[in-house]
């Protein structure tokens, strides 16, 4: 043959040897090079944009911060898109997503170059809290929890600050050196700060503002160089010289507390400790972390895109196990939750047992020779059924529900709460202490439970007081074997408690998504955008009609969004003309607001050789009740002391409390999720009429992570499959010479699909949703999702290698004298033990995908089943069809494209004459006995 190479590894057994082992040493270098990792890298490259506006609320923030941010990067180069997030803390997350195959440290520049010309036009104070550009590492490979034992008194012997930044300082630097961490995050607490906690009544009684203090610590608490005595130029003389060093910042409570704010008229020291206390404390308060129930923070590491997951882990596990025995006494540490343990699961034993086999194979050789020879005879209607295969192939393809990625028990899942709009971080945390206790309570807590950890006041849309999300782990598969004990099982149970014992907040589990990076749990995820800013309650009322609209399709189990619509805010009216009029300029109304209620960023301060901040704001007791606003006191330029209700008025009103918006448009995200027995292709399908049916003129939507990319990605599995199809059929003509015979090979390709995707309707129609079926609306329904596609194009070349060798065959026979018809029969039988051989011995291959369970169960269903369903059925259909449409096409080629002539009619009057003296094409055949020789491709 043209392509063979056969005959020079033959006569060369030294090449073919060198060659193998080359090829061996290429394979285990390239396997210890190359990432490990659940899936390939197929999240998008995404750059994130935080930052701070200290004090302000989401509206406020958006207004002056994420608008101007999303301008400037808007158009950046290759931007896929944008979206944002804004909350009533001030933080800010604009994330900017690339494509896949985006260099990350090219976005990074891109972006940035983008940030640095918004900083001009952005609030001062935005700046000097800074604005930081990253690259998001997609990848949540370790959780720890950090707690303290109890002391005596049944407290705590550290509290969260003490445990905060013991973390930062001593393990996330040492953590961030890893080779494969992408990045870190620490929850539950913040850096130190110097917190100057200030009495309004005892300032005003001074004659004293909070600006005042703000204006004497910016003013004493700062840190020049001041040179060197000596230094040159110096006279002839000097023979010394000293470097000075003068001790500008404060480094403890007592120099803050010492700090003279005032010096009375009788000549009385007024200090910081007199109006206030400082306190070192923490830059914010705004979240809670729980520990198996035990107040300490959550520490995740996040793998770096492109490095190998299991050693990254275990990097870090070896580097924590190192660090451990420095900690404090009482300090403890458990693994909260780890990504890798999916990966390191294996399974997938193999049998083959052939010995019935071979004692059978005469009986079943020559009933399928006999069987062949009768098929011979009603080419019609095997024609017939194949083109009836062709056209169910194509209804079962065009009917069959698609999916991306299923999902999976990856032995860990969340729960997010979502308390009523408007209450205190701490109602929050008794909500999730009491959801801490049903998860430790659920059934079979004992053999499926490991850890918990909450995170009191974050959410994956920004922080607020009424959000949170739990970690929950679960343990090893092999300890909670069957459905009730996966996470499936579990998140319906624990939903179905949650839904009857917690009452005063909305708490819900959610599996982990099924991509790393694409989402933040399962489910589809759609915005709807305000595209011609109708304002808020226009978006949240076109939002509401299509959750009210998706919630009633049958295919839909549940769409909800996680943005809260309406949360109660006290806008505070300044009245300009008697603010003039009392000679009190507006801007100091403002930054006496600013520091008493929201905390104004000072300066920083120098502690154990790393500078914090120091903030100023009110003691908690004088700013728990909108009324001690207007008890607040301000300056006029005159000096006298003017009492804010004289000029703000609060007016109460509602508005979300964290602000989201897309491709720069305000959005609010919707997550839909199938009913049992419906997919996410379906999901998406369905939203996409329900939302063109309900939203109105100047509202769209847009489709985002996971489903984004399941849309994208939707049209290409036909591409792939039809080019695998044609790069085949042109390597099969080159090799033959002809374009006849793999025609003839891979006509049979399209029936493994039909094989292929009906096992899967099979299965999901007789086993998984059969009533006896334990795991029935458990699991997750299979449908021709990627690792079905996945198998359809292993199918190519699975089901044309049986073809193959009856061609091959076929054609030598044909070439010793044989007819079109005897070489069709005679290769058919000849090449039927290798193919039932290879084709039982893959099935047995596959056969344990089909049973799969513990870690990766649901993905190895959909592959095993549409492998074993197509190969099965493409090793019978071409033990079948492939003699008959040899001797079809063989014969068109013959007498129609190479103008041969007919066969003469046999000889008689009558049909029934004729079949008595027709001579069958066994018969004539068993009068050449045919010497095959070796060819390459009988492997």
């Amino acid at each position: 043959m043209l392509l063979s190479l056969a005959n020079a590894f033959i006569k060369r057994p030294v090449l073919t040897t060198v060659c193998s082992i080359v090829i061996v040493l290429l394979g285990t270098i390239s396997m210890a090079m190359l990432p490990l990792d659940k899936l390939p890298e197929i999240a998008p490259k995404k750059v994130a944009v935080t930052a701070n506006y200290i004090g302000a609320d989401a509206k406020t923030t958006e207004d002056n911060v994420t608008t101007v941010l999303e301008r400037e990067i808007n158009g950046t180069e290759q931007v896929r898109w944008i979206d944002s997030f804004t909350d009533n803390t001030g933080n800010v997350s604009v994330n900017v997503t690339f494509p896949t195959e985006m260099n990350r440290n090219t976005a990074q520049v891109l972006v940035q170059n983008r940030v640095s010309q918004a900083q001009s036009t952005l609030p001062s104070v935005v700046n000097q809290a800074g604005i930081r550009t990253n690259t998001q590492s997609p990848s949540l490979t370790l959780v720890y929890g950090f707690y303290a034992e109890n002391g005596p008194n049944g407290k705590p012997i550290y509290d969260k600050t003490f445990i905060y930044n013991y973390v930062d300082r001593y393990i996330s630097n040492e953590m961030k050196g890893l080779p494969g961490v992408g990045s870190v995050g620490l929850f539950g607490g913040a850096n130190y700060a110097m917190r100057i906690w200030l009495e309004p009544d005892k300032l005003a009684a001074r004659g004293l503002t909070a600006l005042d203090v703000v204006a004497i610590i910016n003013e004493q608490n700062f840190e020049v160089g001041i040179g060197r005595i000596g230094q040159q130029p110096a006279p002839p003389e000097q023979q010394f010289e000293f470097p000075l060093r003068v001790a500008g910042r404060f480094t403890n409570v007592e120099e803050a507390e010492n700090m003279v704010v005032k010096v009375g008229e009788d000549g009385t020291l007024i200090r910081i400790g007199d109006v206030g206390r400082a306190e070192l404390g923490m830059e914010n308060y705004d979240t809670l972390v729980d520990v198996d129930g035990q107040p300490g923070v959550a520490f995740l590491i996040y793998q770096l895109p492109g490095s190998n997951a299991l050693e990254t882990a275990q990097a870090a596990k070896d580097k924590m196990a190192q660090l451990e025995p420095s900690f404090p006494p009482g300090l403890k540490v458990i693994v909260g939750l780890d990504n890798t343990l999916f990966v390191e699961e294996q399974h997938g034993p193999l049998g083959i047992f052939f010995r019935w086999f071979n004692r059978c194979f005469e009986f079943i050789r020559g009933g399928y020779r006999r069987f062949v020879t009768f098929l011979t005879h009603i080419k019609i209607i095997v024609m017939a059924i194949f083109i009836g295969g062709l056209i169910a192939t194509w209804w079962i393809y065009t009917t069959m529900p698609s999916g991306f990625i299923p999902a999976e028990d990856q032995g860990y899942f969340f729960a997010l709460t979502e308390a009523p709009p408007g209450v205190s971080l701490n109602y929050t945390y008794a909500i999730d202490q009491q959801t801490t206790k049903i998860v430790q309570n659920m059934e079979n807590a004992d053999q499926v439970l490991d850890h918990v950890i909450n995170l009191t006041g974050f959410s994956f849309e920004g922080r607020n007081a009424n959000k949170s999300l739990t970690f929950i782990k679960l343990r090893p598969w092999e300890e909670r074997p069957g459905p009730q004990k996966s996470a499936f099982g579990i998140i319906q149970n624990l939903n179905r408690s949650f839904a009857q014992q917690i009452s005063g907040a909305r708490v819900f589990a959610a599996n982990a998504p099924p991509v790393d990076g694409l989402s933040s749990f399962e489910g589809s995820e759609i915005f709807i955008q305000d595209r011609q800013l109708k304002g808020m309650n226009a978006l949240i009322d076109n939002t509401q009609r299509v959750i009210a609209a998706a919630n009633k399709r049958p295919e839909i189990g549940r769409t909800f969004t996680t943005f809260t619509f309406n949360s109660p805010l006290i806008t505070m009216s300044i009245d300009r003309e008697k603010a003039k009029a009392q000679n009190v300029d507006i801007q100091d109304i403002l930054r006496t607001l600013q520091t008493y209620i929201g905390s104004n960023f000072v300066n920083q301060f120098v502690f154990e050789g790393r500078l914090y901040r120091v903030y100023a704001q009110a003691e908690a007791e004088d700013r728990d009740n909108p009324e001690d606003i207007g008890r607040l006191y301000v300056r006029s330029r005159d000096g006298t002391m003017v009492q804010l209700s004289n000029l703000v008025t609060p007016e109460r009103t509602t508005y979300p409390p964290i602000l989201t918006r897309f491709k720069t448009y305000p959005a609010i995200k919707l997550i839909a999720s199938p009913a049992p027995g419906y997919s996410s292709g379906q999901v998406i399908k369905v939203m996409e009429e329900v939302a063109n049916e309900v939203l109105q003129p100047g509202f769209g939507y847009e489709w985002t992570n996971t489903a984004a990319e399941e849309k994208t990605s939707g049209g290409a599995a036909p591409i792939v499959f039809g080019l695998a199809f044609v790069m085949v059929f042109l390597v099969l003509a080159a090799q033959y010479e002809s374009y006849v015979d793999p025609t003839i090979i891979l006509l049979t390709v399209p029936l493994a699909i039909l094989g292929a995707l009906g096992a899967i309707w099979l299965r999901v129609a007789f086993v998984q949703t059969a009533p006896f079926n334990p795991g029935n609306g458990i699991w997750p329904i299979l449908n021709n999702d990627m690792y079905a596609q996945v198998a359809l194009v292993m199918l190519i070349g699975l089901a044309a290698k049986n073809a193959i060798l009856i061609v091959e065959f076929a054609n030598q026979a044909r070439a010793l004298g044989m007819t079109i018809a005897q070489a069709a029969i005679s290769a058919a039988e000849e090449r039927l033990r290798p193919i039932l051989m290879t084709a039982v011995s893959s099935l047995v291959g596959f056969a344990p995908l089909l049973s799969a369970s513990s870690v990766g169960a649901v993905s190895r269903w959909s592959l095993g089943t549409a492998i074993f369903g197509g190969l099965a059925l493409a090793t019978v259909l071409s033990l079948v069809l492939v003699p008959i449409l040899y001797i079809v096409i063989k014969n068109f080629e013959k007498y129609i494209l190479e103008g041969g002539k007919k066969p003469p009619k046999p000889p008689g009057k009558s049909r029934r004459k004729s079949k008595k003296t027709f001579v069958t094409p066994v018969e004539k055949e068993e009068e050449v006995t045919p010497i095959f020789k070796a060819s390459s491709q009988n492997d």
